[in-house]
């Protein structure tokens, strides 16, 4: 079960990666606008954790075999086939949900440098 959950944060921490990533490449391009940059980038923040937890929500419809946590458990490491089903969805519903809490985290911490800057007379 370790293993599972190392492998499903995993995954998860590299699609919220590539999407971290795109977040800051518009926030640069706004850098000339500071609080239109933290607006920006608060806001697809808080896009991004709505996605991972309708991720995490929807996990048990999805077929556990075709997902890239399971491709990449080597065949002798995987549980059996009764209890493979929980278990992928469980560890991977918990890793969505967990980084949709970091995002999360991170949108409030923008906006409110936003918020900042706006009530800061920055402006």
């Amino acid at each position: 079960m370790d293993e599972l959950r190392k492998l499903a944060f995993f995954t998860v921490a590299k699609g919220t990666a590539f999407g971290l990533l795109a977040i800051c490449c518009v926030m640069m391009g706004f850098s000339f606008l500071p609080r239109l940059a933290l607006q920006a980038g608060g806001v697809m923040a808080l896009a991004m954790s709505m996605i991972l937890l309708a991720k995490a929500w929807n996990i048990s419809k999805a077929n556990y075999r075709k997902t890239e946590m399971w491709l990449l458990l080597p065949d002798d490491r995987r549980p059996p086939e009764t209890h493979a089903r929980w278990a992928v969805t469980t560890v991977l519903r918990d890793a969505y949900t967990t980084f949709a809490m970091r995002s999360a985290g991170l949108a409030s911490g923008l906006l409110a440098g936003a918020l900042m800057l706006r009530f800061g007379g920055f402006d």
